[in-house]
């Protein structure tokens, strides 16, 4: 990786001694070995500042100490002053016509989106305030199976199961609603995976028209909360591992995806360490069906824990 302040610079770094040659022809004081050593020593100061400007510098073991309860994460304020105040908890501070918006914009064209979400846990499995006191009383536990502690208590257990959650609802979101109801465009299931930040929420995005959109959202809600009813199976988990290895695979001939991989990794405010990269194609393998089912059972997925919205676009609101 070359960091420099501009494209001279950087064509000085490349070529030296091509732009030493041209210097001694137009000024003649001085031989092409002497203004080669010169640009090449003025590139080399060019790129160690651009590095420091642009990379910053590690701080000292005893400095990162003093300053960790300054590093703590952030709450989610969104879902704390929802799920922290009783949200599904009979308090009615927030009935089913608050957690629904619905909006219309007059066009000719017509089109249709609607959105189902909830709360969810960030990529290393912990909850924002609220949904912790939630998963306690519900005795949820990421290490549930105490027969392989080498792999509940990894630390990208969480992340490697939520992924593959992400993956399996996404192929059963796409199977009803696309290919069996024939209700919906597009669809597809997101989750935040907040790094740095404690809990976080999950997305189903739904495009459909408009006439069929209130149906598509209830089949969404349904696929999405009956998990519980039909569990996640061996092939799910099989197809859902081979298509996370192969990607895997394909983007580690990507720089952005060695960026993402380790971005964090010497922040204390983070899970990450070193076994979260080196180990994933190892996890992956170890992976089934209880792991990824556990990991549904993370989200806040009951009726009164949903928020939908809808957006709807025609000539009128009919």
């Amino acid at each position: 990786i070359i960091v420099a302040q501009d494209f001279d610079m950087l064509g000085k770094a490349l070529a030296p001694r091509a732009k030493a040659q041209r210097l001694c022809m137009e000024e003649g004081d001085s031989s092409v070995e002497e203004e080669a050593a010169k640009l090449r020593q003025r590139a080399q100061e060019a790129l160690e500042e651009g590095l420091w400007r642009f990379l910053g510098s590690v701080a000292s073991k005893q400095e990162s100490n003093k300053e960790k309860a300054d590093a703590e994460p952030p709450l989610l304020r969104p879902f704390e002053s929802a799920y922290a105040q009783g949200c599904g908890a009979g308090s009615g501070l927030l009935n089913q016509q608050t957690r629904h918006r619905h909006i219309h914009l007059c066009d000719p064209d017509k089109r249709a989106y609607a959105i189902v979400g909830g709360g969810a846990p960030n990529c290393w499995g912990v909850f924002g305030e609220g949904h912790a006191e939630f998963a306690e009383s519900s005795n949820f536990r990421w290490d549930f199976d105490k027969r392989r502690p080498e792999l509940t208590t990894h630390r990208a257990y969480p992340f490697l199961c939520l992924l593959m959650l992400k993956d399996v609802l996404s192929c059963r979101l796409n199977g009803t609603l696309r290919e069996r109801m024939g209700l919906a465009y597009s669809v597809t299931f997101e989750l935040s995976s907040f790094s740095l930040v404690q809990g976080g929420w999950f997305q189903a995005r739904v495009s459909s028209q408009p006439d069929k959109i209130n149906e598509a959202l209830e089949a969404a809600k349904r696929v999405i909360t009956e998990v519980a009813r039909k569990p996640i199976n061996t092939l799910e988990v099989a197809s859902s591992r081979q298509h996370l290895q192969r990607k895997h695979q394909n983007d580690m001939h990507s720089n952005d995806y060695w960026l993402s991989l380790l971005s964090n990794l010497q922040s204390d405010a983070s899970n990450k360490d070193i076994t979260c990269i080196r180990d994933i194609e190892a996890l992956l393998q170890k992976l089934g069906p209880a792991d990824v089912q556990n990991a549904w059972r993370s989200l806040l997925t009951s009726e009164d824990q949903l928020f939908t919205a809808v957006g709807t676009q025609g000539p009128n609101s009919n």
